[in-house]
């Protein structure tokens, strides 16, 4: 009987102690006492069913003791501490569960996919209890079950046993990868290969991938990368060998979207996409053509090494870049009339102190069109006619601006600044500075621009003298700003 003399000197060191009973665990007690070991555990089973006490479960450990029936006793055993975890007799009552346990043991059965794997309780070191498929024989407690399959992942497990209650176990066992050789065909002597984003290795490499999808990268300077997949099935080994092409150059073309692109006689698709990251092209010598919209198609050659990006610079065409010859232009133009000295016309009329309507110098916007003619890439003449609005105190006044204009551009080009002159006439149209008309003659300087084939841009800063109206003349600043249209 396992721990039967520590199981009775507990009892009877219980029983001192005991005092007032119910029926049913003085009946049990007394069943125990005179050796009626099956009658003490029914009766004792019912006290605690009806109401559990450490002394009946301590009682009815032992009783079970001497049945034989361990599995029982140790629960009843663990009751007690439960019910009474600073019970007098604590250390001599673990001391007996321990026995129980280590006396206890439950069948596990341990299976493995693939089978024949061999099978270790809580350390190799302890040795192999069987090979899959095994039954093995385990203490109750809490243990680690080790399974160990050449070629193959071990695979650690916990489980608690518990009395009473058999256990199955199944294993899937992983392959603990492919031997995996990496090479690459062709000129490059100094290849690389990186598996699934890991750091490079220098090839020829021989290399161990895990079971399942990689991506298998290949380099080289110069040469264009390879990506290769592989499937590692847990098992076999593998070659696997890259063939690397010359990295393209890349030719730039100062161009955009719509441009018609060929190159060695070939019609090239060219995207807006093409136009920032280039067109890619073999290493070599090769004849580029380029076609925009109606301008004439323009041929250069261009060498491009590998991996080289090359941005092409195409032979200008002819006037390309300047104002054409013998072209009408429209302008609409808008901007302000500011007064210097003396202005007479967009005056600020007011009244003084006898009542007397008088003037004073003023500002005003302006709005209008320039019609023109460029003569010569450098040269335009212009008629121009602006409206004026000529703000006072006293009413709403209205007004003309009308000249003839020499342009000049200081530099050739699509943008260059400009001089010009010209003369004409102010002139009030509405309000209560009746008709006063005014001669003027300009000087001024400005800038001017082809934003497209049909399209320029054009800003001016004029310097005006005009007739004044207390003194011998005046001054004011036109600023002008506008588009023109351009017809050839």
């Amino acid at each position: 009987m396992i721990a039967g003399a520590l199981a009775l000197a507990l009892v009877l060191g219980s029983h001192a102690a005991f005092g007032g009973p119910a029926e049913l665990y003085a009946s049990g007690v007394a069943s125990f006492q005179n050796g009626n070991y099956q009658k003490a555990a029914t009766q004792l089973k019912a006290s605690m069913d009806a109401k559990p006490t450490s002394k009946a479960a301590l009682y009815l450990g032992n009783a079970y003791l001497k049945l034989g029936q361990v599995d029982d006793a140790r629960e009843a055993f663990v009751k007690v501490l439960e019910l009474e975890p600073g019970h007098p007799k604590k250390d001599p009552i673990k001391a007996l569960i321990q026995d129980i346990e280590a006396r206890v043991e439950v069948k596990v059965r341990v299976e493995s996919t693939p089978p024949g794997a061999k099978v270790f309780v809580d350390s190799e070191a302890k040795g192999a209890r069987g090979t899959t498929p095994a039954e093995i024989d385990v203490t109750i407690g809490r243990h680690s079950i080790i399974v160990v399959l050449e070629n193959h992942e071990t695979t650690t497990r916990e489980v608690v046993i518990e009395a009473g209650k058999p256990v199955d176990m199944a294993f899937a066992l992983q392959g603990r990868g492919c031997d995996l050789s990496l090479s690459a065909k062709g000129p490059p002597t100094n290849a690389r290969a990186s598996i699934d984003g890991a750091d490079t290795v220098a090839l020829p490499a021989k290399v161990l991938v895990r079971k399942g999808a990689h991506q298998i990268v290949f380099t080289s300077p110069t040469f264009e990368p390879q990506t290769i997949p592989v499937e590692c099935d847990g098992f076999k080994a593998a070659a696997v060998e890259a063939t690397l092409l010359v990295t393209p150059g890349r030719l730039t073309l100062p161009t955009s979207a719509g441009t018609i692109v060929k190159i060695d006689g070939k019609l090239v698709a060219f995207s807006a996409e093409d136009a920032v990251r280039g067109i890619g092209l073999s290493p070599g010598r090769h004849e580029v053509s380029v076609t925009v919209g109606d301008e004439p198609t323009r041929t250069t050659v261009v060498d491009v090494g590998a991996g080289e990006s090359v941005r092409l610079s195409l032979p200008a065409e002819k006037g390309a870049d300047t104002f054409p010859s013998r072209a009408l232009y429209f302008e609409l133009a808008a901007g302000a009339n500011v007064a210097l000295r003396d202005w007479n016309l967009g005056s600020n009329a007011y009244r003084d102190q006898t009542g007397q309507a008088r003037i004073a110098p003023g500002s005003s916007g302006m709005a209008g069109l320039r019609i023109g003619y460029q003569v010569t890439p450098r040269i335009a003449l212009e008629t121009e006619l602006y409206w004026l609005s000529l703000p006072n105190q006293l009413d709403t006044s209205n007004g003309v601006a009308y000249s003839a204009n020499v342009l000049y551009h200081l530099l050739p080009g699509r943008w260059t600044p400009v001089v010009e002159g010209g003369a004409g006439a102010y002139q009030v149209v509405s309000g209560m500075l009746g008709t006063d008309l005014s001669g003027r003659g300009h000087l001024g300087v400005g800038f001017r621009g082809r934003a497209a084939k049909w399209l320029s841009l054009r800003a001016d800063v004029r310097d005006v003298v005009s007739k004044g109206f207390e003194t011998g003349g005046a001054n004011n600043v036109e600023m002008l700003a506008g588009a023109e249209i351009l017809l050839r």
